[in-house]
């Protein structure tokens, strides 16, 4: 990991990915995902779509040593290409029962940043695991 060609020019999201700790999370979601009063969010959305969920976790999975990603279940139906890219990214998957349950688990203390993307493909929203550096 931690390729150079693809090195994070991002301030905010640089820093947190060099600072975080094991089993600390960073969320990525979609600009309707509820986010908690208070948490620290960096908002990259621009248009609809841009950036998507794959090119900032493509960015994540190239800089970071990730333990596991969490997923809501309903992404089985609604977003399979995005699940397709993540299974194919070979790190550890697990599904969340629906997506309340997702939510729940999205608004621990243990989430260090929240990302915002111009995604809006449904259930997408992905809970970034940190493993050990």
């Amino acid at each position: 990991m931690y390729n150079q060609d693809f090195q994070i020019i991002n301030t905010t999201l640089n820093e947190t990915l060099s600072r975080i700790q094991t089993n600390q999370k960073i969320v990525v979601c979609d600009p309707y995902f509820p986010i908690p009063v208070g948490a620290n969010i960096l908002d990259l959305s621009l248009i609809a779509n841009v950036p998507s969920f794959k090119q900032l976790m493509f960015l994540i999975i190239e800089n970071l040593h990730i333990k596991a990603l969490v997923l809501s279940n309903e992404i089985k139906e609604h977003n399979y290409d995005y699940l397709a890219y993540l299974i194919s990214s070979k790190l550890p998957i697990s599904l969340s029962n629906n997506f309340e349950e997702f939510k729940y688990l999205s608004s621990q203390n243990d989430v260090v940043l929240y990302v915002r993307v111009g995604e809006l493909t449904p259930f997408s929203n992905t809970i970034v695991v940190a493993g050990k550096a």
